[in-house]
This record gives structure tokens, C-alpha cells and sequence, in this order.
């Protein structure tokens, strides 16, 4: 196994350990919500600014090699920045008691979708290019699906079902399934959709020597581990803050991490880049500005010799004459 290949499950690894503390090993001691709307509504802005950041990151890495994962990679990430800011911390920060239901459908039926252009990302081979055209097409289509799922929310809020009864008690130390058959499909699909998102990209970094794909490997196994979460302990307020939204702030965190180490690696490069240019530029002044002015100096040294004008044959004494005087002007 090659040193990067052992760097990336190293690093899923470390992702999975974190999670099983969190879910596991920390079970009977933990209490899984916490009612703190303020602290909740920060979570989930920070949530879609970061998402947002590696968004336009990636954006930048499909301009330049038109790669389609990276474009399928961007979409997630802004439909997953839409769930988060405008689905869930602006209706909890302005306090919308209409918006029960909403909040409770809307941002998993977008997380869905963000989920699911996340593991397509990861499973979309690295040869696969998507150009301008093409690209605007899928663009326009995802975002009409995503514009008909909002809306599709907001309209039918009140006639959509609880996705948790309001009549469940709610023990914060002792987790359960419950909730409306759809949100733990959901939980569960989004879960399967993770898990295979780390192993693809963990395999890919692996394969690629690439350091970005590494942290999205790990950063999805954060991810699955928060969906673990919410089907043990599903959500009902937003204003409760909950082991789930911990697991998936860390998600974002290591994305933010392997943008940072992207942007490094890539003006590393560039510097690196630069210096090779720069070599190759003294190399080329050397070579076209010295070496001629020392061809100049020798041959006029030989016009002040006689010999210079006596070659042996006539066809040398032309091509030698000619010689000198290009070389002096």
C-alpha cells in the first residue's frame, strides 16, 4: 500500500473512531439534546457559510479541468447551504411557529437530494468531462428540482404529516426510533449514501494521490455518523441541539479543512511553478544574450587577423565572411 493510500483510510479510520465515541461508546452517559435555540441557529449558519466556502472552491477545480464529479460535488454542496440557512436557521431565527412542518420536511427532503449529489459525486469516474453547455443544462434542472421541492414545502405545509408525533416523551438520555415512516427512510437512505460517498472517495484518493478527496472521506463518515444519530434520537424542535448536528458541524469542519489544504497545496504549486519559470527564463537570457555577445568578440577578434580573410577554399572564405559580419551588427 502506498504512503497516500495509507494516509486516506488512516484518516477515515480516525473519522470512523470519532463517531463510534460519540454513538457508541458514550451512550449511556450522554444526554443526546440541549435546548439551546441561539447556539442551534449558529451551528446551522455556520453550516452553509462553510458549505458555501467549499462550494465555490470546488467550482474553481471543475473551471479548470471540467471534471464532472467536481461540478455534481459544487450542487451538493449549495443544495446542502440551502437546507441549512434558509430552510432552517432563518425561519428558527425569526421564530415561525407557522413553519412547524416545514422545518421538519422541507430540509430533509433537500438533505436528501444534497446527499445524494454527494455519493453521485464520488462514484462519478475521474475521466468524465462535462463542458459548458452540457453543464448549464444540469445546473438548470437541479436547480428547478430544488426550487420545486421548497416550494412543494411551503405549500403543503399544513397538509403534511408530523414527522414526529408531538405526544412521544422525549428522554434525552435514552435514544429510540420513532417518527413518520418516511423521515427514517430518509435517514436511512441518506445514511447508505454517506457511507458509500467515504468508501469512493477514500478509494479515489487513494488512487489518485489526491489530499481534497481524502478529507471528503473522511468528512462523509462524520456525516453517516450524524444520520446514526438522527435515527436514534430523531429531531422534533429545532431549537434542541442535538449529538447529530455536533457530528454534522465536524462534516463541515473537515471540508473547510481540505479546502484549506487544496488552496495550500495549489499556490504551493504555484510557487513551485514560478521557480521552474523562472530557472528556465536566466537560462534562456544566458543562452540568447551571452553566448552571441562572446561569438561577437571572437570573431572580431579574427577580422583583425589576416587569416580571417585567407580561408582554403573560396565557398569557406564566403560562409566565413558572412559569419563575422552578422555576428558584428
Amino acid at each position: 500500500m502506498t504512503p497516500t493510500a495509507r494516509r486516506s483510510w488512516s484518516l477515515t479510520g480516525a473519522a470512523v473512531l470519532v463517531v463510534s465515541v460519540f454513538t457508541v461508546a458514550v451512550l449511556p452517559f450522554v444526554r443526546y439534546a440541549y435546548r439551546s435555540p441561539a447556539l442551534h441557529i449558529a451551528i446551522e449558519t455556520a453550516d452553509a457559510v462553510i458549505a458555501l466556502v467549499v462550494a465555490y472552491l470546488v467550482y474553481g477545480r471543475y473551471r479548470q479541468n471540467s471534471r464532472q464529479r467536481d461540478l455534481l460535488l459544487t450542487a451538493s454542496l449549495v443544495v446542502l447551504a440551502v437546507a441549512n440557512l434558509p430552510l432552517t436557521a432563518v425561519p428558527a431565527a425569526l421564530a415561525l411557529d407557522e413553519g412547524e412542518h416545514l422545518d421538519a420536511w422541507a430540509p430533509l427532503l433537500v438533505r436528501v437530494l444534497g446527499a445524494a449529489l454527494f455519493a453521485a459525486a464520488a462514484l462519478t469516474p475521474r475521466r468524465r468531462r462535462l463542458e459548458a453547455g452540457e453543464a448549464r443544462r444540469w445546473i438548470t434542472l437541479l436547480a428547478l428540482l430544488l426550487l420545486w421541492l421548497v416550494v412543494a414545502g411551503v405549500l403543503a405545509a399544513n397538509r403534511l404529516p408530523a414527522a414526529v408525533p408531538t405526544d412521544i416523551a422525549i428522554d434525552a438520555t435514552r435514544p429510540f426510533v420513532a417518527g413518520h415512516p418516511l423521515l427514517i427512510a430518509a435517514q436511512a437512505l441518506s445514511l447508505v449514501l454517506y457511507v458509500s460517498a467515504s468508501v469512493a472517495y477514500t478509494r479515489s484518493a487513494a488512487a489518485e494521490n489526491d489530499e481534497f478527496l481524502q478529507w471528503l472521506g473522511a468528512a462523509a463518515v462524520l456525516a453517516a455518523g450524524a444520520r446514526v444519530n438522527y435515527l436514534l434520537f430523531p429531531s422534533l424542535y429545532t431549537d434542541y441541539l442535538y449529538t447529530g448536528d455536533v457530528l454534522r458541524l465536524g462534516f463541515y469542519l473537515l471540508l473547510l479543512v481540505g479546502a484549506a489544504r487544496e488552496i495550500r497545496s495549489y499556490w504551493s504549486a504555484r510557487v513551485e511553478a514560478a521557480v521552474v519559470r523562472g530557472r528556465r527564463d536566466v537560462t534562456r537570457e544566458i543562452r540568447d544574450g551571452l553566448l552571441p555577445d562572446r561569438a561577437r568578440m571572437h570573431c572580431r577578434r579574427r577580422l583583425r587577423r589576416p587569416s580571417c580573410w585567407r580561408p582554403r577554399s573560396p565557398w569557406r572564405r564566403s560562409m566565413s565572411r558572412w559569419t563575422c559580419c552578422c555576428a558584428t551588427r
